[in-house]
């Protein structure tokens, strides 16, 4: 019995399932789960975080199966379709986590693909592995924690990621307002938009300029200049690991004191 939309929104969303859809999502997600040791998959949901454009979520799915179909020997896709989620249409992906391919750089292509050939604005949350049915409420709820901190950076977040916000979120609030204001009193002042905007983005996509220049449309050398630009403002040189932590540090914080 193929699997349907309902089969995985019953089961992500904790609902009852009788036993053929659970047949059927074992087949269809964890097909080695006779094994001792099934292989690991992983939950992607994309949406547009305004939630204006209702189209978005079945162009990701497109664009998605495009370039990852669903079938073949070495196929990375397990399943891929829309979901009607908090009276939004959300995509929703399962992939093979042991496939050779990064599911945060398939994310990322993906969302640049909608941007430049569908002038959507996407952003992707990702779940921890996992490797059983039981745990796909949990990968749910991952994954929806993740498209929220996704939402506020107009990106890709993965759940492995976001020990850094999570932390934060223990914190007094007073604490994180007062190293915000601190560390970021030298942006406030020099920093325009676009260079906060390239630094964040920098920053998001590894400090890799082919990567960065690809994301913000503009040439590599365009992007070079306003690295510098932060650098002489700011006396952070992004390039440098130190000085890219500290700055990836305020980013979460701000959002933090924001929220």
């Amino acid at each position: 019995m193929p699997l349907t939309e309902t089969d995985i929104h019953s089961w992500l969303t904790g609902a009852p399932l009788t036993a053929t859809a659970q047949a059927a999502l074992t087949t269809a997600l964890f097909p080695t789960a006779k094994n001792n040791n099934p292989d690991p998959i992983r939950l992607l949901l994309f949406c547009d975080p305004g939630h204006s454009d209702q189209g978005a979520a079945q162009a990701a799915v497109a664009v998605w199966e495009a370039a990852y179909p669903a079938r073949g020997a070495f196929s990375q896709t397990l399943w891929a379709g829309v979901l009607h989620l908090d009276e939004s249409e959300t995509a929703v992906v399962f992939m093979a986590e042991n496939s050779g391919l990064s599911v945060k750089e398939a994310a990322l292509l993906t969302r640049e693909t909608l941007q430049a050939e569908y002038f959507l604005s996407v952003v992707c949350g990702i779940s921890a592995p996992f490797a059983a049915l039981p745990f796909g409420e949990k990968a749910f709820t991952e994954a929806q924690e993740c498209l929220a901190l996704a939402s506020e950076q107009a990106t890709v977040q993965l759940w492995e990621e976001t020990a850094l916000p999570r932390l934060l979120q223990a914190l007094p609030l007073s604490a994180c307002d007062e190293f915000c204001r601190e560390f970021g009193r030298g942006m406030a002042v020099a920093v325009d938009h676009e260079l906060l905007r390239t630094a964040e983005c920098f920053v998001a996509h590894d400090l890799s300029v082919p990567k960065t220049a690809a994301a913000l449309f503009c040439h590599r050398n365009t992007l070079l200049y306003r690295l510098t630009r932060f650098e002489e403002l700011t006396g952070l040189d992004l390039r440098r690991a130190q000085n890219a932590a500290e700055f990836s540090v305020w980013l979460a914080v701000r959002r933090r004191v924001s929220i």
